[in-house]
């Protein structure tokens, strides 16, 4: 994108292994970069670990994390959340919760 496009001044960062809460615990570390767009393509790591009581809770945390880019006049666009297919019986109940989060919170992001 950055070759193609010399007209626009282009600055990526991405981060793995996140959370909507360890977003939000970085938010003035990436706040300092003073981005204009910010892309959340959240893998949802702390959707089906019990994190959050409900879908609504941790919804409420994406929109509140969006919020304070766009406080900030940042255009915000959130991806849909990935399937997790975690192996083994001790992460049973977590793959089960993802899942059935999952269908409720895609549905509010892509509606939002």
């Amino acid at each position: 994108y950055a070759a193609s496009r010399a007209d626009v001044t282009f600055h990526g960062r991405a981060l793995g292994g996140s959370g909507v809460w360890s977003m939000d615990q970085r938010f003035e570390e990436a706040a300092r970069l003073k981005p204009t767009h910010v892309t959340v393509l959240i893998g949802a790591n702390d959707l089906g670990d019990g994190s959050y009581p409900t879908t609504r809770a941790w919804l409420d945390a994406l929109w509140a994390y969006a919020a304070r880019w766009r406080a900030l006049g940042a255009e915000v666009a959130v991806g849909t959340v990935l399937p997790v297919c975690m192996p083994g019986e001790q992460f049973a109940a977590y793959t089960a919760r993802h899942a059935e989060r999952r269908r409720e919170a895609n549905a509010a992001i892509r509606s939002a």
